[in-house]
């Protein structure tokens, strides 16, 4: 029997409270048993796949190295990686020379010495980065709108400053208003900064 392993992955421990990597687990298990294979790693993640320098990574080629995985099965590409492409490409490499065959559920098998498949895989591996950089460019464009708006999109205000709650569901609670009594105390640290150009000076 081939020995398997699988990875089920989410970018955020927010994503992680869903049952998002369940599903993809199952995904992969389903082909697993339809193939006879065993899983022998099963890898439930929340990390940032836009780096190959990974424990995870790194322990499946291991294994794979030491003969004890024949298959690394996830149920999308970019569940695995939405690296650099070229460091994605080396890392594949790594997977091919430990013999390790990959499976994407949305795919099927690659074989590393198909030419059709080697431009599919290629193909996956670019489109994952460029589906990256994209969500990235929208969430910081969404991000600048807001502040152009006069709203706060990180988290807690900058100091003088209280988001208040709308008063109807079309309001929108990330509307900054400054709080009672900080308008001097804020304009006395602008005019030093602008002054001194050191913030650390100001505080």
């Amino acid at each position: 029997r081939l020995s398997w392993a699988v990875i089920g992955r989410v970018s955020t421990g927010v994503q992680h409270n869903s049952n998002s990597t369940d599903r993809q687990i199952e995904d992969v298990n389903r082909e697993c048993q339809r193939a006879d294979g065993e899983v022998v790693c099963e890898l439930d993640l929340a990390e940032s796949g836009t780096s190959i320098e990974r424990e995870s990574l790194d322990e499946v080629a291991k294994k794979g190295e030491e003969g004890l995985v024949d298959i690394l099965g996830v149920s999308k590409f970019d569940r695995l990686m939405r690296a650099d492409p070229w460091k994605s490409l080396e890392y594949l490499r790594r997977l091919k020379e430990a013999n390790v065959i990959l499976y994407v559920d949305t795919h099927g098998y690659f074989d590393y010495d198909d030419l059709y498949d080697f431009q599919s895989l290629v193909r996956q591996v670019v489109f994952a980065r460029e589906w990256f950089e994209r969500l990235k460019e929208n969430a910081e464009d969404g991000q600048i709108e807001k502040l152009e708006d006069g709203r706060w999109p990180f988290g807690n205000p900058p100091y003088g400053y209280e988001k208040k709650e709308g008063e109807n569901d079309d309001d929108d609670g990330d509307k900054l208003f400054l709080k009672p009594g900080y308008d001097e105390v804020l304009s006395a640290m602008f005019r030093s900064y602008q002054e001194k150009e050191c913030l650390s000076d100001v505080c």
